[in-house]
This record gives structure tokens, sequence and C-alpha cells, in this order.
């Protein structure tokens, strides 16, 4: 039995990463983590000598521990950053975005509700990455590139913009009621 994407509801459009990508991705996240610590392992070994001096308000002692104090801030920013990235998921009619991001009210969060998107359309970013540009109904603006999946998964795509497309047309501005969920894979 075949229905047209129009009449695809949210809960019908659902997407988890494979096994494999899981795992790999993880392996990254874990590769990442690690070089981030031994890289401030180095840092201050590196720097040691220079902090365990005698300290003095000489120019050169200054500037070294300012710099000393970047270092740490920048790799703790990557740190936060590379902990707090997931890969993109697509469960109970909520798109998981793998960052934070800021709607146009200025609230952050990590998910949108399929209904709330207004437009979908298959592009290209002004770096050559392909994706989706989406639109939300509360005019906040935002690019999902084919490869936040963990893999480049252009059809789910384009079955996120005939969702948001099928809708539009219809002239719904609701939740499209739920129904049977199936694989779009």
């Amino acid at each position: 039995m075949t229905r047209s994407m129009s009449t695809i509801g949210a809960e019908e459009i659902r997407y988890s990463p494979p096994v494999q990508v899981e795992r790999l991705y993880v392996a990254k996240k874990v590769i990442s983590l690690l070089l981030c610590g031994l890289g401030g392992v180095f840092f201050l070994w590196y720097v040691w000598d220079g902090v365990t001096s005698p300290p003095s308000l000489d120019f050169d002692y200054i500037t070294m521990i300012g710099i000393v104090f970047m270092g740490f801030v920048a790799l703790g920013f990557l740190i936060v950053i590379i902990w707090n990235e997931r890969l993109a998921r697509i469960e109970d009619g909520r798109l998981t975005w793998p960052f934070p991001f800021m709607r146009e009210s200025g609230a952050r969060t990590r998910y949108i509700a399929l209904g709330e998107i207004a437009d979908a359309e298959l592009t290209a970013d002004s770096s050559g990455r392909r994706g989706a540009a989406l639109t939300l109904r509360d005019g906040t603006r935002l690019f999902l590139p084919r490869a936040v999946f963990g893999v480049d998964y252009s059809e789910l795509l384009q079955v996120l913009a005939r969702h948001a497309k099928g809708r539009s047309f219809q002239g719904s501005s609701e939740v499209p009621e739920r129904g049977r969920t199936s694989d779009p894979r």
C-alpha cells in the first residue's frame, strides 16, 4: 500500500543512525577528547619551567601566564563542544539537532517538532555543502547538511522537504495526526 508523500504524518518519519555509524561516531568523539587531553598535557609540560619559576611582574612572565590561561580556556571550549555534539535523529515526530541553536524568540533548544517546519528546500550552503534549508514557523532559519545524520542521507532530507511542502499545500498549520510508524530507510 503506497501513500503519497504529502499524507505522511510527522510520527511516521523516523531515523536513528545505524549501529556502525553510531560506533564510528563514538570512537571519533573519544579519540578527539583524548587528543585534547594529550594536547593539554603537552602544553603544560612545554610551559612547566616558566610556570614554576619564581613569579615576577616582568612582562614576559605575565604574558606567558596569560597565554597559558587562554590556551586552557580554548582547550576547555573544544572539550565542551566535542562533549555536547550528538548525531541527529528523528523520533516521535521531532528532530534532534546535533548542537543547541537559538530560535528567533531567543530561546535555546536542540529539538524541533516536525510540525514546526514551515518550509524545507533542498539546496547548498555558501561553502558548497548540500542539504536542506529549513524555515520554522517562528521564522528561525537553519541549514541541515546531508552528513548531519552520520551518513550522506539525502533521501531522508527529501522526505522532510516533501512533508513540509505537503503540509503547507494542504493549508494545515497543525501537527499531522499520528499514524503507524515506518522507517524511510
